[in-house]
């Protein structure tokens, strides 16, 4: 592992991809951070000081002959280099230079040099495409960023050159053999909060785009669903989102199916909402260990919901709706594991 400061240039020097990982969430940022990163960058071009943007991690990635030299997957600070380049983008439009363009792609073949994950690649990248300053419909919060900057960004306070010269960042490069999962939840314990279900995310699906988009996406994804998903129910000073709890009450039910032959000390580790990532990475490791051999850890429980995805995936989000779906649930959950 290595640290050291870079400008936005050491960073997106025209000759690296940045690649964010399956597991990281979509942008999040929205007009608060917005606006206090248009403030920040008036103050750089009108100061001309050094202006500190936080942290970027790094980690290597082994290249093939088929692939670019130099990719790094991007594993803290998607936020800030995506505000960048979109901040970028519409400036070079509202003051017609191309040459803007140069700062977030390779120099050889113009590639865009941030590969968004599936959560935002096709918005990010029609944006950064465009020839003129468009009107988009505001479709997600890559989207809602391009508006805010097109309606809001004065070209006439904004010195993009000093900005180049003056913001800094931190840069922690890790080297190939370094686990990028166990340092993004390092980073995620110490303040950069992913929630429980992203997290969850990660390990039922990995990689598995096809799976993900079967059994995850259609259901909690929609903005009907985020909507319901992440309300939050309070218990006396706990407060847990409904989509917490869901899988909280999935692992209850699933832990007491008799083939996965739990004993009574593994089902109680099991039966506090708190820590509940940390108990289906236990359960992985108890199901693989006392069950008949044949489960693969998550993959038994990203199974299950392809069994729950019918009661679960309707547009209709309605209270009515969900008390139908949750006893139709209920009358699965025992027919299917005996409860």
């Amino acid at each position: 592992m290595e640290a050291h400061s870079l400008t936005l240039s050491g960073i997106l020097d025209g000759n690296r991809i940045l690649e964010i990982p399956f597991f990281q969430r979509a942008y999040v940022w929205a007009e608060p951070q917005w606006e206090r990163f248009l403030d920040g960058m008036a103050t750089v071009s009108s100061e001309k000081k050094t202006y500190f943007l936080g942290s970027i991690i790094l980690k290597q990635q082994m290249t093939g002959t088929q692939r670019h030299g130099d990719i790094r997957t991007l594993i803290g600070g998607q936020q800030r280099l995506t505000t960048l380049c979109l901040f970028f983008k519409v400036l070079s439009l509202k003051i017609n230079n191309s040459k803007l363009e140069t700062i977030y792609r390779l120099r050889m073949t113009e590639q865009i040099a941030i590969k968004h994950n599936h959560n935002d690649e096709e918005s990010f990248n029609k944006i950064l495409n465009l020839t003129t300053l468009d009107n988009i419909n505001t479709e997600n919060k890559i989207s809602a960023a391009y508006n805010f900057f097109k309606n809001n960004l004065d070209e006439s306070i904004i010195n993009y050159q000093t900005l180049l010269d003056n913001l800094q960042f931190v840069v922690i490069d890790l080297l190939l053999d370094e686990d990028e999962q166990k340092i993004f939840d390092t980073i995620n314990s110490l303040g950069v909060k992913l929630t429980t279900a992203e997290l969850l995310k990660n390990y039922f699906f990995n990689h598995d785009i096809e799976l993900y988009e079967k059994n995850w996406k259609d259901i909690f994804e929609t903005d009907s669903a985020r909507k319901y998903w992440d309300i939050q129910i309070s218990a006396g000073r706990v407060t847990r989102s409904l989509l917490d709890l869901f899988f909280y009450s999935f692992l209850q039910i699933k832990i007491q199916d008799p083939v996965l032959n739990l004993n009574s000390e593994d089902k109680k580790k099991y039966g506090k909402v708190e820590g509940l990532f940390d108990s289906y990475s236990d359960a992985t490791w108890d199901i693989k260990k006392g069950g008949d051999g044949k489960n693969k850890g998550f993959s038994v429980y990203a199974s299950d919901l392809a069994t729950f995805s019918p009661y679960l995936s309707n547009k209709s989000w309605d209270e009515a709706a969900i008390e139908t779906r949750a006893n139709n649930l209920a009358k699965l959950a025992i027919a299917e594991w005996k409860v």
